[in-house]
């Protein structure tokens, strides 16, 4: 009789041993995931191409230099052509005034240009982050699932192992390893 209590700590110590393997598999898997995880090299792209983009001194862009340069000649042709009509240095001003109003647009121009940029990088950025989580995220959690559900069998197995072990100490008390009911064994 006691026999049945050892072979159910038997399968037990089976359950334990194959789970703990699946177990131990599984988290292995799951470290070389987590190592092995590659973003979206088109989204690594527009994020790169998004940061190269912004320039945070906005005076220095193509855009502003050649608003500025246009300036100038509008400025040096109104002022050419005032000095051949004979008009003279009061219509300079006026000239002169519409050029530095031009530049501060410009450099209104540039600076919201640089805000936009700005603006980009960052929509980049948090597309580059979503990108690199969501695949990871949705592997990890099947991984950790496994790696669960192998615990919880090996968990179980050892349950089994002591259950097994338990209910065969109580039989050979009672029935002894011959299988015989003792005589001896008075219930309290």
């Amino acid at each position: 009789m006691p026999w049945i209590g050892f072979a159910t700590a038997g399968i037990g110590l089976a359950q334990a041993i194959g789970k703990g393997g699946q177990r131990r598999k599984a988290e292995k898997e799951l470290e070389a995931l987590a190592n092995g995880q590659q973003p979206n090299a088109g989204i690594l792209d527009y994020y790169n191409k998004a940061l190269a983009k912004y320039n945070p001194n906005p005076y220095t862009s193509a855009s502003f230099n050649q608003q500025q340069n246009q300036i100038n000649r509008n400025v040096a042709t109104g002022i050419n052509g005032l000095q051949n009509r004979r008009l003279g240095a009061g219509a300079i001003a006026g000239i002169v005034q519409q050029g530095n109003d031009a530049s501060a647009r410009a450099a209104a121009n540039a600076e919201n240009m640089s805000n936009q940029d700005l603006a980009r990088l960052g929509q980049a950025s948090g597309m580059k982050a979503s990108e690199q989580q969501r695949r990871f995220d949705m592997l990890y959690n099947l991984k950790a699932m496994k790696a669960g559900q192998a615990a919880s069998g090996q968990n179980a197995g050892l349950q089994n192992i002591f259950g097994g072990l338990n209910s065969a100490a109580t039989l050979l008390g009672e029935y002894g390893w011959d299988g015989k009911k003792n005589r001896n064994n008075n219930p309290v």
